[in-house]
């Protein structure tokens, strides 16, 4: 069960609300950080900015229930949006760490409302779109750690 911090718990329950979402994503090794919003400016979170352009959208993000996997993919219009080429060639960003969450980009001191945490995936090209697969946590619980052997 995920916590809500109070104010933006009471900022869900009005009638209007300015509410989007957030994905950072952290570089592992070198902690290089990338951070998007579906704002449409700006937004500086815990000393993080989170660009609007080229922005994120977070309509695809799957929540599974049970130890199912839960992914989402993230689609930017062209190579170096997001991320360059040579970035993705040489496949720096698979397992960084990401979060999607909500706050409130009227009141960010709000806090955030985190919706999913994990790994990236696999990054791919099609026809000079980027797609980022974003995996959640339960990735670990679905793969096999370990051998098993027998004498014959």
């Amino acid at each position: 069960m995920r916590t809500i911090p109070a104010a933006l718990a009471a900022h869900y329950l009005l009638a209007k609300t300015t509410v989007a979402h957030g994905l950072r994503i952290t570089r592992k090794g070198d902690g290089v950080v990338k951070a998007y919003t579906s704002h449409h400016a700006d937004s500086v979170i815990s000393g993080v900015t989170y660009l609007a352009s080229p922005g994120v959208d977070v309509s695809q993000l799957s929540q599974s229930a049970g130890s199912a996997v839960g992914t989402m993919e993230l689609r930017a219009l062209r190579v170096g949006d997001v991320f360059t080429l040579q970035e993705i060639l040489s496949r720096i960003w698979e397992n960084a760490d990401y979060t999607v969450f909500r706050y409130n980009y009227a009141s960010v001191s709000d806090g955030i409302d985190t919706l999913s945490t994990g790994t990236v995936g696999e990054i791919t090209i099609k026809r000079s779109e980027v797609i980022l697969e974003l995996r959640d946590l339960r990735q670990y619980i679905a793969h096999n750690v370990g051998s098993l052997s027998s004498k014959t």
